[in-house]
């Protein structure tokens, strides 16, 4: 089965390459931890979409140290 409303963007966060209002749903993953312009990215969201619209936004928080098994491939989750 063939997607036909779906239209995929990319570009910075901070300037979506997208017209005011033109999105029902954003949905974004690691937007927010790896971005400091958190408030420019919200408003940009904000911007896009239409009134109601959605985000939704996947991010990986770390809450303490990482297991010594994991610490090897530390370079695998962080860039």
């Amino acid at each position: 089965m063939a997607v036909t409303n779906v239209e995929f963007k990319l570009g910075d966060a901070e300037a979506i390459p997208a017209e005011t209002g033109s999105f029902d749903i954003a949905i974004g993953n690691g937007i927010f931890n790896l971005n400091l312009a958190r408030a420019a990215i919200l408003s940009e969201l904000a911007r896009v979409l239409v009134p109601g619209g959605l985000v939704f936004a996947a991010e990986l928080v770390l809450k303490g140290p990482l297991p010594p098994d994991i610490e090897p491939s530390r370079d695998d989750w962080f860039a």
